[in-house]
Formats: structure tokens, C-alpha cells, sequence
């Protein structure tokens, strides 16, 4: 899978849940909680992977 098809799941499911849950939203307020919320996960997904990164990197050095 490429992240362009991972983005757009996501944004599928997204909207769905906002669409069930709320029903008095702008559009334009619905498409940015979308775009922060994924934004969001991909910078936290990055930061996850940078830590482990070091981790890594310090017990190899440990050794």
C-alpha cells in the first residue's frame, strides 16, 4: 500500500465517525479536524519511530 491510499482510509473513516457522531459541523470545520487528526498521526508515528531509532542506537553502543 502506498501512504496516498493510507490517507485516503483514513479520511474515509474519519468522516464517517464525524458524520454519525456530530451533525451541526461546518464542512469546512469537519475538513480541518481531518487534516489535523491525520497530521497528528503521522507526526506521532514519526516521532515513535525516531525514539526507537535511539534506542536502538544507545544499546548497540552499550554493548
Amino acid at each position: 500500500m502506498d501512504k496516498i491510499s493510507i490517507l485516503n482510509q483514513y479520511k474515509v473513516i474519519i468522516s464517517g465517525i464525524l458524520n454519525e457522531v456530530t451533525t451541526k459541523l461546518n464542512k469546512s470545520f469537519k475538513t480541518f479536524f481531518m487534516e489535523t487528526l491525520i497530521l497528528y498521526m503521522a507526526l506521532r508515528q514519526t516521532v515513535f519511530h525516531l525514539y526507537m531509532g535511539k534506542i536502538i542506537t544507545v544499546n548497540f553502543l552499550l554493548e
